[in-house]
């Protein structure tokens, strides 16, 4: 070969207009998302509001009437699904969710929620809840409750009970859910709150996959926060972490 000078030959590529293009395009996304999931609630409230009327009607055969109530339950998971969507564009373009704290007492909220888990799912729910008073908005904490019992629900083995553990922390409070079942795989945990990541079974996929994610923003919103473990004998436990007020 040659004696001439030896060179290294690479191409430099700039990659930092690409990654403007996807944030904005992705921000464009979500924007869309939240117009078409806002505009969608007033079509759906008609067709809710038009069941609710034929619900009540004296001329519908049991046929009908079973129709009828499909279409209720169907425009209720609709509705949860928007509600879904626009807090994910709250949350992705709007800096984080709203929260509108007041001092709640957890323990009737936590009890009534596990309550309405237990008549929607059959499963058993154990309780241990301490009294606690905490500055929290109280709509929005109900939700994740909701979420993380709803989520329990699904991926525990139908034999087992739910544990939910509710009691002072230093100053604030910790919610802890507890279930037995499948261990969440060790990949998988790191990516479990964010938006659209579900589980493997069927039950799982019935939703888009934003409980958790919303969950996690709304315990962020009043500066705390929300993590999960899972070990390999099946014990997979949500914690929330409530600061204490301001």
């Amino acid at each position: 070969h040659d004696d001439g000078e030896v060179g290294a030959f690479g191409t430099v590529v700039d990659i930092s207009a690409s990654k403007a293009d996807e944030a904005r395009t992705l921000a464009l996304k979500d924007r869309l998302m939240g117009i078409a999931s806002h505009d969608l609630r007033n079509p759906l409230s008609a067709v809710k509001m038009s069941a609710s009327l034929l619900s009540r009607s004296e001329h519908l055969d049991e046929r009908e009437q079973r129709l009828v109530s499909t279409i209720s339950l169907s425009v209720e998971r609709m509705t949860r699904l928007i509600a879904q969507l626009l807090d994910l564009t709250r949350a992705r373009l709007g800096g984080g969710l709203p929260v509108s704290r007041r001092p709640v007492e957890l323990k009737p909220l936590v009890e009534s929620l596990a309550d309405e888990t237990r008549l929607a799912t059959g499963r058993s729910i154990e309780l241990h809840v301490s009294p606690v008073c905490a500055s929290v908005d109280a709509d929005r904490l109900g939700q994740v409750v909701s979420n993380l019992l709803g989520n329990a629900a699904r991926h525990s083995a139908p034999d087992t009970p739910i544990t939910v553990t509710l009691a002072p922390a230093g100053t604030g409070a910790r919610l802890v859910v507890e279930n037995r079942g499948a261990q969440i795989p060790p990949a998988l945990l790191p990516t479990l709150f964010e938006p659209f990541v579900q589980g493997t079974s069927a039950s799982a996929r019935e939703g888009l996959g934003l409980g958790l994610f919303i969950s996690r923003e709304v315990v962020r919103a009043h500066g705390g926060q929300l993590t999960a473990s899972s070990t390999a004998d099946g014990v997979t436990t949500f914690t929330v972490e409530l600061p204490a007020p301001d």
